[in-house]
């Protein structure tokens, strides 16, 4: 049976944005990074502001402390326009994980591992809480993208936010009972 589409996987993949470089954070420099006057991440007014729970964040927190690794994270950055002005770089995708890494160096929330337990920040000793949030611990990877214009930013983030389904507490507690 022939094709009746244009649809090609080499013309889907070319409409994905390049970066145009990236630059990697130890965890404890992500707030500073979100408050930078000079050179700020901006919320932008398409993100829905925060949505993780405080279990979902805690959850998340766990798995990079047992070795997961973070996806990066998509900014806008706008060039800079003729006058040398430019507008602040906006988070494209990223903005849960960024802040749920906020809310455990705040201690709002606590990291909780995949057997359940659960510590805030504050519970490790000096020496890993350093590891952990510094040089030994996660990397946040910003991947800068250069997108032409607010509706090709405002269609790759519909792109990336689309699909999806959570698990449900239940979902994970039926695997949890499989191993038990």
């Amino acid at each position: 049976m022939a094709a009746t589409t244009d649809i090609t996987y080499a013309g889907l993949r070319a409409e994905w944005p390049r970066s145009s470089g990236s630059v990697t954070y130890f965890m404890r420099d992500i707030p500073r990074k979100l408050a930078d006057k000079e050179d700020p991440l901006v919320v932008p007014d398409y993100q829905r502001g925060r949505v993780w729970s405080d279990d979902q964040s805690a959850r998340f927190i766990g798995f990079l402390a047992e070795g997961g690794t973070m996806a990066p994270v998509f900014v806008q950055r706008w060039p800079v326009r003729s006058d040398g002005s430019f507008e602040p770089d906006e988070i494209v995708d990223g903005l849960q994980r960024l802040t749920a890494i906020c809310r455990f160096l705040d201690g709002s929330v606590p990291m909780e591992l995949a057997d359940g337990r659960r510590a805030f920040l504050r519970d490790l000793s000096e020496r890993d809480q350093e590891l952990f949030v510094g040089p030994g611990g996660p990397l946040v990877h910003v991947d800068f993208l250069e997108l032409g214009t607010r509706e090709d930013v405002l269609r790759f983030y519909i792109r990336l936010n689309r699909g999806g389904t959570p698990h449900s507490d239940a979902d994970i507690d039926r695997v949890r009972a499989m191993l038990g």
